[in-house]
This record gives structure tokens, C-alpha cells and sequence, in this order.
């Protein structure tokens, strides 16, 4: 074991989910990192995070080599001023709300002035950005006729001319699935956290998804994320409300579905979509972002957001017989998305910043 002594980085986010959690380990391989979370939850704490982040960023970023940080907000105002003063490299992680505006569901940072306003300064003194995809920096949007058309930073922040490296997400490699699945005949599955945000049904497609389950009813439809307390707003017979839980535990329920359904209106590089291909689960997603790069010619696309285009798509996918994608599911995420690649590119790229 090499007794060289690793460089100090310092992490910050607003929370230790499980997608952090793996850039924070793919990090440890060649740094010493230190976690810094942001308790931007409940809203109350904002003030008084912002201030014991100050103190402890004062005394501590000297030591850093540099700081990295995952999205962008509220959190991410005192790294970029402190960064810029001491002249140390800072690293934005870009996935999603970020770099988005819907004004129509009240979503994206840029749909909240001030929350808008500390994003784009961050953002604009960062040393280097890591969209997970490049529709987080430009994108003509057309899901929702509803939204607005261009989305991504440049829409945001003009001109724009930070220096960006796009890394997708990379999952642990599955090459084989356990033998004699038996899975629910027609069934459909979603996961989506924060279901009882007010946004988060139209964010998540958890509507549409409704609408399909009414006009299925030999299908199965179950939902994955509902909190203590939540009260469904719809019972049917054929779907379920299933509580959240953590990923490791979300394999069983995607090895017992035939399909996973993604129809978000908004989503930079979305994990479960892809944790549900490698159970083998056929993807049918929502043409934005990186969905279509992820589902390629494994699954199905919704063009629009609209419950009767949806209802249409699956009547086709039901008439046809589909399983050969499942085994493409699994493989395309090994080959295109695989964790190895993530960690290679972010390493390469890290080395190449910070000098």
C-alpha cells in the first residue's frame, strides 16, 4: 500500500443520496475527500446553513486542493466566492434543476429569482462544469408545449463561456439476471422521489401515468416513492402506491415488472431508468434530455406529453411481442454507461483542471 499522502478535496451538497454517495467513493480512489451537506430542507434552514458553511469554509478551503460540488444553488455561493479568493479550482456537477425553467409547474432554479440569481453567479465563477449530459447546457426543448423551448445554462446565462466537460452517469456492471424471472404479465413500473413536492406528479409523468392505468385495467401500474403520510390521490385495482426505498432494494420489484416507465418532463441523466434496464425492464420514456441516448433502440419514446399519445404508444407495445429488448436493456446500459467510465473520464478531467 503506497504511503504517498492524498490531497484534500472538499465535496458539498445537499444531501448524501445514493448517486453522490458513488462520486464521492470514485473520488476516495485518488483523493482525501471531506463531505460538506447543505440542509437546504425544511426551507427555514437555509439562512442559518448558509451561515455555519461560511465559518467552516473560511477556516478549512485553504487546506483543499480544490472543491467540487454537486448542482448548483444556494449552497454553491460561498465555495465560488471563497474559491475565486484563494485561488482554488472549483468544480460544479450539473444534473437537472439547475439548468431548467418551467414556469407552468413552478420547477427548475430559474423559475425562482433568488434561487436563480445565487445559481448563475456560482455557476459563472465556477473553474469547470460536469453536465451529465449536453441538454444541461443547450437544449431546444418540445416535450411540453407548455414549457418553455430553450432550457439549458446558455438560456440562463448569457453569454456563456464557462468551461464544461459532459460525464454521464455510470452504474455497477450486472451481466446476468437470476434465472426463471417470473414477471408480472403487462406490468409497469416508476420510481419517483418527492411525490409530495406540488410539482413533482407533472415533473415525474406520475399523471400520465394515472390515465394509462385507467385505461389498462388488466395491466399492473405501480408507483415507487410515496413518504409516511401521503395519501394517494387516485385508487384503482391494478395500481400500487409503493413507499420509497433505497436502490438496493428496488431490484426485486424491477425483476417483476416487464417495463419501466419514464415519462418526466425534465430529467438530466435520470438513474432509475437506467437501474431498471439492467434488471432487464424495457424502457418507455419521455423524448427529453438524455432518455433517448439511454433507451436507444431498447425501448420506446412518448414524443409528447399527452396522456393519448401515451395510451396509443402502449396499445402498440402491448399488440408486440418485446422481449428480446429486455436482454438489449441490460447490455446497452454495461456497454454505453457502465461506473468505470464515469470514473475514468472524471479523474482525467479533475487532473486536468486542477494543476
Amino acid at each position: 500500500m503506497s504511503n504517498k499522502k492524498l490531497k484534500s478535496v472538499l465535496f458539498i451538497s445537499t444531501g448524501l443520496s445514493t448517486f453522490i454517495q458513488k462520486d464521492i467513493d470514485l473520488l476516495n480512489s485518488n483523493y482525501s475527500v471531506r463531505s460538506l451537506v447543505f440542509r437546504s430542507s425544511p426551507k427555514y434552514n437555509v439562512p442559518f446553513e448558509f451561515i455555519r458553511h461560511l465559518f467552516i469554509l473560511l477556516f478549512s478551503i485553504s487546506r483543499q486542493q480544490f472543491v467540487i460540488a454537486q448542482f448548483a444553488g444556494y449552497h454553491t455561493f460561498w465555495p465560488a466566492i471563497l474559491c475565486k479568493l484563494f485561488n482554488k479550482p472549483f468544480i460544479i456537477i450539473c444534473g437537472g434543476t439547475e439548468c431548467v425553467s418551467f414556469p407552468n409547474i413552478g420547477y427548475g432554479n430559474f423559475n425562482k429569482s433568488l434561487l436563480g440569481w445565487f445559481t448563475k453567479l456560482s455557476i459563472k465563477q465556477a473553474t469547470h462544469l460536469l453536465p451529465k449530459h449536453h441538454t444541461l447546457i443547450d437544449y431546444h426543448y418540445t416535450y411540453d408545449d407548455k414549457a418553455p423551448e430553450q432550457q439549458g445554462l446558455k438560456a440562463f446565462i448569457n453569454p456563456f463561456s464557462i468551461p464544461y466537460t459532459v460525464i454521464e452517469n455510470g452504474f455497477e456492471a450486472k451481466q446476468y439476471m437470476p434465472a426463471n424471472i417470473q414477471r408480472i404479465k403487462s406490468s409497469f413500473i416508476t420510481v419517483a422521489a418527492g411525490i409530495e413536492l406540488p410539482f413533482t406528479f407533472a415533473l415525474k409523468g406520475l399523471d400520465l401515468v394515472i390515465e394509462a392505468a385507467k385505461h389498462f385495467p388488466d395491466s399492473q401500474f405501480t408507483i415507487v416513492g410515496i413518504n409516511e403520510g401521503f395519501i394517494p390521490p387516485v385508487q384503482l385495482h391494478n395500481l400500487k402506491w409503493l413507499s420509497s426505498r433505497p436502490n438496493s432494494h428496488l431490484d426485486e420489484l424491477f425483476l417483476a415488472h416487464e417495463y419501466y416507465l419514464q415519462l418526466s418532463m425534465s430529467e438530466g441523466f435520470p438513474n432509475a431508468i437506467c437501474e431498471a434496464m439492467l434488471c432487464g425492464c424495457i424502457p418507455i420514456g419521455s423524448r427529453v434530455n438524455a432518455i433517448p441516448d439511454i433507451i436507444g433502440d431498447c425501448g420506446f419514446l412518448l414524443e409528447k406529453r399527452d396522456a393519448k399519445l401515451l395510451i396509443e404508444l402502449l396499445e402498440t407495445i402491448l399488440r408486440k411481442e418485446n422481449q428480446s429488448l429486455s436482454a438489449k436493456s441490460v447490455e446497452r446500459i454495461n456497454t454505453n454507461y457502465n461506473l468505470g467510465k464515469r470514473k475514468e473520464k472524471m479523474l482525467n478531467t479533475i487532473q486536468s483542471i486542477v494543476k
